[in-house]
This record gives C-alpha cells, sequence and structure tokens, in this order.
C-alpha cells in the first residue's frame, strides 16, 4: 500500500499574520498555546493545522524555534526567493513543471486531488498555499510596515471639498429661445439643468454658487444639500 503523501494547508491569512509576528519579535517560539492567544484558534487547532505546516516547509525546528529560512521570509527582498526554496524543497518537481500558469487553480486542486489522496476542501487549501508561493508577491500593507507609514506621513488635504454652481440665464434679444439654466458640480459627474422661464430683453445673468461640501456627507445630506440649493434657485424667477 502507497504511503500517506501530506502537504502544507496553511492558510493564506496565518501566513501573513505570522510573518508579521516574526517581524516584530524575530526571536518567538511558535508554540499552541501561543498560536492560541494571537490567532483566535484552540490550542489544539494550533497543534493540528498550524505547527505541522510550519515544521514541513522548514519555518520552524522541532522546539517551535525559527529558522534561518524564517528569518530571510521576513525580509521584503528575499521574499521570493524563500517561496521559491519552499516550492523546490517541499514540492515536487512534476507540480512545479507543471503549472506553467498560476491562475490555472483548477488544474492544481486536481493534482493535489489525485496524488495526496484527499479530499475537495483539502485539496483547496493545499493549492490555495501552493500557488500563493508560485505568486510570490507581497501586498503593499504587508511591505514591512513601509506602505503605512508612507500613508502615514503624507499630507492631509483639506476635508472640505469646493462646489461650484454656476447659472446661466437670459438673452440680449427677446427673439432669442430661452435657455436653460446648467450647473456644474465640482468633482462630480452629475450634471442638474433647470428650466428657464422666458423673458424679455432681459440682461445676461450669471450668477455663482460656491458651497464647501464635507467628504464625510452620506448620499442622503448630500440630497438634501442639493434639493435645498434647487429650491432657492427656483425662488430667484418667482
Amino acid at each position: 500500500m502507497a504511503s500517506e503523501i501530506s502537504y502544507p494547508k496553511l492558510s493564506v491569512t496565518n501566513w501573513w499574520a505570522l510573518r508579521k509576528k516574526f517581524q516584530s519579535n524575530p526571536n518567538i517560539k511558535i508554540t499552541p498555546g501561543f498560536l492560541a492567544m494571537h490567532f483566535e484558534m484552540g490550542e489544539d487547532s494550533a497543534r493540528t493545522n498550524v505547527l505541522p505546516p510550519l515544521r514541513a516547509i522548514g519555518f520552524i525546528d522541532d522546539d517551535g524555534r525559527p529558522t534561518d529560512l524564517a528569518y530571510d521570509w521576513r525580509d521584503d527582498e528575499k521574499y521570493g526567493e524563500v517561496c521559491d526554496v519552499i516550492r523546490r524543497t517541499v514540492y515536487p518537481q512534476e507540480l512545479n513543471d507543471a503549472v506553467i500558469d498560476p491562475a490555472d487553480r483548477v488544474k492544481v486542486e486536481t493534482w493535489f486531488k489525485n496524488k495526496a489522496r484527499v479530499g475537495e476542501a483539502s485539496a483547496r487549501k493545499m493549492a490555495a498555499f501552493y500557488l500563493m508561493l508560485c505568486e510570490a508577491v507581497i501586498p503593499g500593507e504587508q511591505r514591512n510596515g513601509k506602505a503605512n507609514l508612507e500613508a502615514a506621513q503624507k499630507p492631509k488635504e483639506n476635508k472640505l471639498r469646493p462646489v461650484t454652481s454656476r447659472i446661466e440665464q437670459g438673452s440680449l434679444f427677446a427673439e432669442d429661445k430661452p435657455q436653460p439654466q446648467t450647473i456644474h458640480i465640482s468633482d462630480s459627474k452629475d450634471i442638474i439643468t433647470v428650466p428657464t422661464p422666458a423673458v424679455s430683453s432681459s440682461p445676461n445673468i450669471q450668477i455663482t454658487i460656491q458651497i464647501q461640501l464635507s467628504p464625510e456627507y452620506t448620499p442622503d445630506q448630500l440630497d438634501q444639500v442639493f434639493a435645498s440649493l434647487m429650491k432657492n434657485i427656483k425662488k430667484l424667477h418667482e
């Protein structure tokens, strides 16, 4: 009888959360109690679902101490190299050669179902972890906190956004047809057109209204603001 083959099923969420822990404290000892405390899981679950994959990929030794590979894993510059080492060490060459396109998830899941003799749920987890290693991409928010630091240091923009409403009305000649009023709202694709009553030999009137809108306004609050604006505009023609 062929021996059972098992592959890591470490979730992507735990992968990134654990990397942050290693970055903040590279000398931590990974135990079931530590995982249960920081990752909201029971010790039995940590002992069964997290510790074995970490040992299998070479991140911790038998005592739960981080290895040199785990230290390199913390470094953004070495992240891709670490993923490649895990792929070549843990997985057979036939899988690495077969996966040309990491987007072909179904093909990878089928391989794990056949080779590891597992169900669909386990095959999906194994495939998700393997494909993450193939992509070897660090999300922006995971880059050693640099993205968050740059965002915090970026000067804050003025919360008030100017909105200018422009109304054009009338004509220099009575025989001209009245033109509708068009309200252009800055930083918005919305254009509000208000019919203009016929006028006779009236001078050209131009009214510019500028208000300040906070980006914190809800859609309902914005509707109320513009409804009030339209009401006041109509009063100009009464």
